[in-house]
């Protein structure tokens, strides 16, 4: 199970980086601009990507943690 999170997240990130330097087209025009690569990305789809990572990193944590929040003692 670990290897199938940690896959997911090497994907994610990998997917993530590449994003970063991907041209894109706007009207027509190729855009090689690093800085409005960035720019696109971040004010696009970023946000999705970084919520994904997220919930896969704290799937993880909670699938791997011993003590679960139903196991405390009151």
């Amino acid at each position: 199970m670990d290897g199938l999170f940690y896959s997911l997240e090497a994907i994610l990130l990998v997917d993530m980086a590449l994003e970063f330097v991907t041209a894109y087209y706007k009207h027509g025009n190729l855009v090689t601009d690093s800085l409005k690569i960035a720019k696109h990305y971040l004010y696009g789809y970023f946000i999705f990507d970084s919520f994904a990572v997220y919930i896969i990193l704290h799937l993880d944590f909670y699938l791997n943690t011993k003590i679960k929040p139903y196991d405390r003692e009151i």
